[in-house]
C-alpha cells in the first residue's frame, strides 16, 4: 500500500488488488487519536471490460449467430440498438445474470460479419462506463444446396434393374422395376376386383433405405401410360416396407404424395403409418392442370414435392405438378393443412412416430381395378431426372 497524502485524520492511498488499483480512504474516529471507529471506504474505479465470443466457427453457414457478451461484473443500461453490427442486424438480447448476456446476430448477406459494443452502453454499480469490446469477426456463408441422389438414368441399358440402392419393396406384387428408353419404370398387376379383394395386389412399391434423410425436395418427372387407371406416389421418411398391417415387420410408414386418374382425377398428400395410407389433404386435377385425361397419357409431368418439419411437433408437405412443355408455377399448389379427412380430429402432420424422423424414399404404382373385357394384365409408370435435394 502506498500512502498518497494525509488529510488530517483521513488517509487516502492506493492499493493494488491483482493488479488493479483501488483508491482507499482510511478515516481516524471522532477525536484525534481515537482511532476506535477508524474503517476504509473503497471507492470503485475499474470500468466493466466486455468481451464479445461465439460457438460458431470463423466461417460458417449458422444463421442467427449465436453471441455471448461476458462484462467480468454486474451491468446495467445495454439495449439492442447499441450493439454496433455490420452486415447484420441484433435481435432476441437476453440478460443471463447481470454480468453475462446472449444476443442473436443474423446475417444480412455473404461475407463479414461484424459485431462490436462501444463504449458507455453499460455501467456498473459504482456507475463505471463500460469499455469498448473486441471485434467479433464472422465471415457468413449461405448453406449449400445438399444433393442426396440425382439420377437421370441415361446410362443404363434397356432391361437393366434400377440402379443401386433402388430395390423392390419386399412383399410388394412389383412385376419389375427396370429402366427404359433412359427412365426408371414400375411395373405392377391390373386385376379385376374379385382377384384382388385386399386391394393391395395392384401396388408396386420400390425403396431406397441407404438414404436417410428428415427434410428434402424431391424434383422429377412422371410418364403415365394410362392415366385414367393409374396413381403414382412418392413417399419421404419412409422405413422400406409395404402395407399389409399384420403380415409385415415392420410395416409401412411415412409421408407421401399421390398423383391419381381413375375415380377422381386428384393431387393429394397420405400418410403411411402401421401399414395403413391414408389420405389427408387433397385438391382436383382440373384445378391445377388445364387439360383432360387423354392428354396425360404418355405426357411427360414435372413434379417438386417437398416434405418439413416446421416443428417440434409438426411438419408440413407442399408440391407442385405442371406439363414439361409449361414454365413451373410460382405457387405451391397444395400444402398440407391440420384437418385430417380420415380422421377428424386428428392432427395428421402431427403423427408422433412421423416427427423428427430421417428415414428413405419409396416410389409407388397404382393401377385401378379394371374389370373391363381385354384389360392388361401389367401396366407401368415411368420416372426421369430424379433429383432429391437438402432444403435452404
Amino acid at each position: 500500500m502506498i500512502n498518497v497524502t494525509d488529510l488530517g485524520n483521513k488517509i487516502l492511498s492506493l492499493v493494488l488488488l491483482g493488479g488493479v488499483c483501488i483508491a482507499v480512504v482510511s478515516c481516524g474516529g471522532g477525536r484525534d487519536g481515537d482511532s476506535s471507529d477508524a474503517g476504509n471506504n473503497i471507492i470503485d474505479t475499474v470500468s466493466p471490460n466486455p468481451v464479445l465470443t461465439t460457438s460458431a466457427a470463423t466461417t460458417t453457414n449458422i444463421s442467427p449467430i449465436p453471441l455471448s457478451i461476458n462484462f467480468g461484473e454486474s451491468v446495467t443500461g445495454l439495449s439492442l440498438d447499441e450493439i454496433s453490427v455490420m452486415n447484420g442486424v441484433a435481435s432476441n438480447l437476453l440478460d443471463l445474470d447481470g454480468q453475462n448476456y446472449t444476443v442473436a446476430i443474423t446475417p444480412a448477406a455473404e461475407g463479414l460479419v461484424e459485431v462490436s459494443l462501444p463504449a458507455s452502453v453499460a455501467q456498473d454499480a459504482a456507475g463505471n462506463a463500460s469499455l469498448a469490446s473486441n471485434t467479433l469477426n464472422v465471415t457468413y456463408q449461405t448453406p449449400s444446396m445438399i444433393i442426396y441422389y440425382q439420377e437421370n438414368f441415361d446410362s443404363y441399358a434397356d432391361n437393366n434393374p434400377w440402379p443401386e440402392p433402388w430395390v423392390i419393396a419386399d412383399s410388394s406384387p412389383t412385376v419389375s422395376a427396370t429402366i427404359q428408353s433412359g427412365q426408371a419404370c414400375l411395373e405392377g398387376l391390373v386385376l379385376t376386383g374379385a382377384m384382388n379383394p385386399s386391394g393391395q395386389d395392384n401396388l408396386a412399391r420400390i425403396v431406397n433405405t441407404a438414404l436417410s434423410v428428415q427434410d428434402f425436395e424431391a424434383r422429377f418427372q412422371l410418364v403415365y401410360e394410362d392415366f385414367q387407371n393409374q396413381g403414382a406416389g412418392f413417399y419421404g421418411r419412409q422405413n422400406g416396407a409395404f402395407l399389409d398391417v399384420g403380415v409385415n415387420d415392420p410395416t409401412g410408414q411415412g409421408y407421401g404424395f399421390f398423383l391419381k386418374g381413375f375415380a377422381v382425377d386428384q393431387l393429394s398428400f397420405w400418410y403411411e403409418i402401421l401399414g395403413d395410407e391414408i389420405p389427408h389433404h387433397e385438391v382436383e386435377l382440373d384445378s391445377v392442370l388445364d387439360v383432360v385425361q387423354g392428354v396425360l397419357e404418355a405426357t411427360t409431368l414435372n413434379v417438386v414435392y417437398q416434405v418439413e418439419q416446421i416443428s417440434v411437433t409438426e411438419t408440413r408437405q407442399r408440391a407442385k405438378i405442371w406439363l414439361a412443355a409449361d414454365p413451373e408455377p410460382i405457387d405451391w399448389q397444395i400444402v398440407s393443412d391440420n384437418v385430417g379427412t380420415e380422421l377428424p380430429g386428428t392432427n395428421p402432420m402431427a403423427i408422433p412416430d412421423l416427427q423428427n424422423l430421417s428415414a428413405g424414399f419409396a416410389i409407388d404404382l397404382y393401377n385401378s381395378n379394371n374389370p373391363s373385357v381385354g384389360s392388361p394384365t401389367t401396366q407401368s409408370i415411368c420416372l426421369d431426372n430424379l433429383v432429391i435435394t437438402g432444403l435452404q
